[in-house]
């Protein structure tokens, strides 16, 4: 499928979502949805794009150069309104959908059975071979197991074959998160004395037991295993620090000694399961090559093994970016301009040898800064508005279940918002809709009626 082709896709596809989003919004009528943060600035964003495009179409047909000018249009006017609007039409659909507490297990049950499936498909080859997927009859690799793809159809425009450490580690990351979450829940509820002689309630919330917490336990200890065989450095990393906020925020908010004694031990012991299951070692020394990169900062670009050279890509697709913003400031270079202009934007002969750098900055947030310019604030703005209500409606919901399940959705959106930093994950279609959908859901379930409910009134639902 050709770039315009993808284009038209995701217009009519993004379209049709945002009539569903309306639809929905229509029916949980809300004036509140107008006073969010996130939905004034994510809107103002794409405001922006769509005064960027009349100014781009009128700029551009004016100069009675519009034939040469092609692609410079679809950078101003064709893909932005497109492109941001099919990810506005995410975020809305999901903050006005998840308003039932019986929608947000789903979703998190699926998220984590959606992680333990394809933990199951990964992790065989990645300890038999040491590959990303299976070797097919004709040759090519595949993730899934290879008699799923029954049909060259299936390959081509449902699953799809290929895969990447950096994109799959963070993928598995959102059922590891989600499964996470469940087992909390589940052991939080477990040991409520006044759960225990409560029927179940399967239509809205089924009573969560032991059998529960270890169930979902096992989902994340098996993503976990998956995501530190894929040995990313990146994802490592990510994965370890919004773990390690995860459970900051946990222990903060509950000061119970059992909590934090089952916090330890499962901890503990998860750590041993994965020295054992996730081959911990290897990837810890795979996380320690960082120190031998930064240390070859200091040397010639030219005399640094290509290929061992993230942190030179890296750095060089900042310089690039920043440049690139400098003579763009107002506008920006168009969404997706970047690659078509970086090159001549390259430090010096030697950096051009980091063809990478030719086509993302490597860093999403000096990318969106060079692409939409002045513009790139307004999205800037829409992430600082979410941390900000995410970290404020945690501390002041009085809810188990709000608070455990809007930070399983938030942990692996600050996992990819982190590792954005320093690869562009963001720019994949298949990593920053999810993102967009958790976000918009963790900032509706934070809206919703059941936000009013005390700990006491939620153990006699």
């Amino acid at each position: 499928m050709g770039y315009h082709s993808q284009i038209m896709a995701r217009a009519y596809f993004g379209g049709g979502l945002l009539v569903v989003a309306l639809w929905f919004y229509r029916r949980n009528f809300s004036l509140k949805i107008f006073k969010n943060p996130d939905v004034i600035f994510f809107g103002l964003f794409i405001l922006f794009e769509l005064v960027r495009a009349l100014w781009g179409y009128y700029h551009i047909w004016t100069s009675g150069k519009a034939g040469e000018n092609f692609r410079l249009y679809q950078r101003y006017t064709l893909a932005p309104i497109y492109w941001w609007a099919f990810y506005f039409a995410f975020f809305l659909l999901s903050y006005v959908f998840f308003k039932k507490r019986s929608r947000v297990i789903h979703l998190l049950s699926g998220m984590s059975w959606c992680g333990l499936i394809l933990s199951l498909n990964a992790i065989p080859p990645l300890l038999g071979r040491h590959a990303w997927g299976f070797i097919t009859e004709g040759g090519r690799t595949s993730f899934f197991y290879p008699p799923v793809y029954f049909h060259d159809w299936i390959a081509r425009y449902v699953l799809g074959t290929v895969t990447h450490p950096n994109y799959m580690g963070d993928v598995l990351a959102f059922g590891m998160f989600a499964a996470t979450g469940l087992s909390v829940y589940a052991l939080m509820m477990g040991f409520d004395p006044k759960m225990k002689s409560l029927p179940r309630r399967s239509e809205e919330e089924p009573l969560p037991g032991l059998a529960r917490f270890f169930l979902y336990l096992t989902f994340a200890l098996v993503s976990a295993s998956a995501i530190f065989l894929f040995f990313s450095r990146g994802t490592i990393v990510s994965l370890a620090i919004s773990f390690a906020v995860f459970i900051a925020l946990l222990l903060i908010k509950y000061r119970s000694v059992l909590l934090l004694v089952f916090v330890l031990f499962f901890s503990a012991a998860g750590i041993g399961f994965l020295f054992w299951a996730g081959n911990l070692q290897d990837a810890w020394k795979e996380v320690q090559t960082l120190e031998s990169e930064m240390q070859s900062l200091k040397g010639n670009p030219l005399q640094v093994e290509y290929g061992n050279n993230s942190i030179f890509s890296n750095r060089e697709g900042a310089r690039r970016a920043l440049k690139i913003y400098k003579d763009y400031k107002v506008w920006g270079a168009g969404t997706h301009g970047y690659s078509e202009i970086a090159r001549k934007y390259a430090t010096s002969e030697a950096w051009k040898r980091y063809k990478i750098a030719d086509f993302q900055a490597m860093n999403h947030y000096l990318h969106l800064l060079a692409e939409e310019g002045s513009g790139a604030y307004l999205y800037f703005l829409t992430l600082a508005a979410y941390l900000q209500q995410i970290l404020t409606g945690l501390f002041k919901t009085r809810s188990r279940f709000i608070f455990v399940t809007v930070l399983s959705l938030f942990g692996p959106v600050f996992l990819v918002l982190s590792h954005a930093s320093i690869i562009p994950i963001m720019q994949g279609f298949a990593v920053s809709v999810p993102v967009y959908i958790l976000m918009g859901a963790s900032l509706g379930i934070l809206s919703s009626d059941f936000d009013h409910r005390s700990v006491e009134k939620e153990s006699q639902v």
